[in-house]
């Protein structure tokens, strides 16, 4: 008998992007330990709405800036290894239109984007 996982971790994720000559362009930051390419994302923090905390995880992994959709533009979920068990994560993409690409954030030295 298989038991499913018990907790679930709701996050919020942002897809950065700008138009630059006439194309869009999407941002991706590498994972601290995997080091693939991903969109910034995080746990929901309690004070935050999903759209807020969304802008603030692009802010501390990509060092970007700027408005996020009010609703999201995709939803996803996944399985989480944490310790012995397996935690669930519902995410909520959320569209950012890029207005500044800063030279340092928190996650500078962790992450390398692109």
């Amino acid at each position: 008998m298989s038991v499913g996982p018990r907790i679930t971790l709701v996050q919020s994720a942002v897809l950065p992007y700008r138009r630059r000559r006439g194309r869009f362009e999407v941002l991706l930051v590498t994972s601290r330990t995997t080091r693939r390419w991903v969109v910034p994302k995080g746990t929901v923090e309690a004070r935050l709405t999903p759209a807020r905390s969304a802008a603030a995880e692009a802010f501390e992994e990509a060092g970007v800036i700027g408005p996020v959709a009010r609703s999201p533009i995709e939803t996803y979920g996944y399985e989480k290894a944490v310790g012995a068990g397996l935690v669930y994560c519902s995410v909520r993409i959320y569209a950012m239109r890029v207005t500044a690409e800063l030279d340092d954030w928190p996650e500078r030295a962790q992450r390398r984007r692109q």
